[in-house]
């Protein structure tokens, strides 16, 4: 009995070392087998080929009237389906001759592409002329602590204008009126900062705006029949809504028309008492006037002879002494 206990045991022990050593085997080959036909581990680990360009960028930040050179400036390889319209591919262009670069007109960031409307051309110089658009023009109003929004309307930002002016004619009194004349219009210039970077506050006396030459007759003929005061634009905000004009009346009407409603404290009506009855003939009466709800009215009572009633009981007590 033991001994058949012992070749059980051992038959067993064989046939799992077996199972174990062709199981091993059919899953080696099987894994050779699905390799087999894949591609190599470098190839699938190998990047796409991308085309690029030499695109030149700038090495440190660059401001208003900085000029170029290739001391901050640097050329990168770029993808060409990544490449800004504008850039340029060498510094032959930009830089020209030596003594007569071209020059930032525009904030350029280190690491940032160089865009041609960003800098002037060759032999340029940090310039308000350099900035204006095709088809516009400079034009300068004069502007104070209030009507320049005490200095926060810098270079870059956007601006309505409006005009303020007497329309009175011959006699007639004063007759204010207030027009917006232009919307959506871009500083150019702070007195005779051009920067667009700047960033302190700064009341100053005449603001540059870019306009149209239609509209910079406006502002010509605006500046010498009234008074022309800025109102800031939130940045990005390109909506022109129709406005029309203001006077000094309709002023006063709005005001009314917006003016919240009071609620007054309103007495309870009074309701007049009935009439009084008529003093019985013979009897002494006397006139009362009495005010109700702010009417007066005059009324006849039954007058009481009080010192009459008073005097009766000294009368008894002197006879009863």
């Amino acid at each position: 009995m033991r001994i058949n206990t012992l070749v059980t045991l051992g038959a067993s022990a064989a046939f799992g070392v077996m199972s174990i050593i062709l199981a091993r085997g059919w899953i080696n080959d099987a894994v050779s087998a699905r390799y087999a036909g894949a591609p190599s581990g470098p190839a699938l680990t190998a990047p796409a080929s991308v085309n690029t360009v030499p695109v030149v960028v700038a090495d440190i930040d660059l401001n208003f009237g900085d000029r170029l050179d290739p001391q901050n400036l640097r050329i990168v390889d770029m993808p060409v389906d990544a490449v800004p319209a504008g850039s340029f591919s060498s510094f032959s262009f930009m830089l020209g001759d030596a003594q007569a670069p071209a020059v930032v007109l525009t904030a350029v960031r280190a690491n940032e592409p160089v865009l041609d409307n960003k800098i002037s051309g060759p032999g340029g110089r940090g310039s308000l002329s350099a900035m204006i658009k095709e088809g516009y023009r400079a034009a300068s109003i004069r502007v104070n602590a209030v009507a320049g929004v005490a200095g926060f309307v810098l270079p870059g930002d956007h601006v309505d204008v409006i005009l303020t002016r007497d329309t009175a004619t011959g006699d007639q009194a004063r007759k204010l009126t207030s027009d917006i004349i232009l919307q959506n219009i871009k500083v150019l210039g702070a007195d005779q900062n051009a920067d667009q970077t700047a960033a302190d506050v700064q009341v100053v006396g005449t603001v540059t705006l870019e306009v149209i030459p239609a509209d910079a007759q406006k502002l010509v003929l605006a500046m010498d029949i009234g008074s022309l005061s800025l109102t800031l634009r939130q940045s990005g905000e390109t909506v022109i809504t129709p406005v029309a004009s203001l006077t000094e009346k309709s002023l006063m009407r709005a005001q009314t028309a917006h003016a919240p409603t009071r609620n007054y404290y309103k007495r309870p009506a009074v309701k007049k008492a009935d009439a009084l009855p008529a003093p019985a003939a013979g009897v002494p009466t006397a006139k009362v006037n009495i005010i109700r709800s702010g009417e007066r009215e005059s009324v006849s009572v039954r007058k009481e002879v009080i010192g009459r009633q008073s005097a009766a009981p000294q009368m008894a007590g002197g006879a009863k002494g």
